[in-house]
């Protein structure tokens, strides 16, 4: 509900620890969160994503920790959160860390990191900063020009992940 106005761009600049910005997520726009940090299976559930629906393969690709990806496109019907359960590698080592995959689609607010520090350092360092993929970034390419999902390739995108990492046997 903020309007955002360079004078507010400004403020924040001052206030803020560190300058990362952040999209909203609304109008169409749909972010699939991969938010695995074991590169073989988000290798798979990329492999998946392609399969069930190709047009991901034109989607926006954004880079934060880890072998964690960001999948940017549009939706047709704006949704709040649409996701897997949360997973673990081992049911008696939860401390290897949880794998989930969520889908923003705009239906409640929502903002999305998507460039400056993605992780601070002890000395205010930047340690890892959003890297965007070859195929730009949301700087450089509209809205309009994003693959296309509906609201059903994305419930069963989520569904066949959930699937696959029960088949991959990571733990509810």
């Amino acid at each position: 509900t903020i309007d955002v106005t360079p004078a507010t761009g400004q403020a924040w600049d001052r206030m803020a620890r560190y300058n990362a910005t952040g999209l909203r997520v609304e109008g169409g726009l749909c972010v699939i969160d991969i938010d695995i940090d074991d590169q073989d299976l988000v290798d798979k559930v990329m492999a998946l994503a392609l399969e069930r629906t190709p047009q991901l393969g034109e989607a926006l690709c954004r880079f934060g920790r880890g072998a964690k990806v960001a999948l940017f496109c549009r939706v047709d019907v704006g949704f709040s959160r649409i996701a897997t359960r949360h997973w673990f590698a081992s049911a008696a080592d939860p401390d290897d860390g949880v794998h989930c995959v969520e889908a923003f689609g705009g239906g409640s607010a929502r903002q999305f990191g998507a460039f400056g520090a993605h992780t601070i350092g002890d000395r205010d360092e930047i340690v890892i900063a959003y890297q965007w993929d070859d195929l730009g970034s949301p700087e450089t390419v509209p809205l309009a020009d994003l693959p296309a999902m509906t609201k059903a390739d994305v419930v069963g995108l989520v569904d066949a992940i959930e699937a696959l990492l029960a088949a991959e046997g990571y733990q509810p």
